[in-house]
């Protein structure tokens, strides 16, 4: 990896999560191709059940659980997923927002 490589931040509920496959794939192959990756987490995984790559690629070391953490990074991330999510009503309330300051 060099130091000018691309930086990924993924933001998950629960990681590694045995039922969303699909986001430790992603993260896995980001790492293949040499990127640096980071992921943010709300909550560790309720199930004892890891994949493979969850040690083969040391995730463990890319990965922070803010459940813990200082208030601001979960609000930080619950707003983030929230967005992801459905971003249609921040958007109507950002834009509710605007054209009330212009009448």
């Amino acid at each position: 990896m060099t130091s000018n490589s691309m930086k990924i931040i993924v933001l998950a509920h629960s990681f590694p999560a045995v039922s969303e496959t699909f986001i430790l794939n992603q993260v896995v192959d980001f790492v293949r191709r040499g990127f640096d990756v980071r992921v943010i987490a709300l909550l560790k995984p309720s199930r004892k059940a890891i994949h493979n790559d969850w040690y083969d690629y040391e995730l463990k070391k890319k990965t922070l659980y803010v459940a813990r953490s200082n208030g601001r990074m979960q609000r930080l991330v619950e707003f983030s997923t929230s967005i992801a999510r459905d971003p249609i009503p921040l958007f109507s309330r950002v834009m509710l927002k605007v054209i009330s300051r212009l009448f």
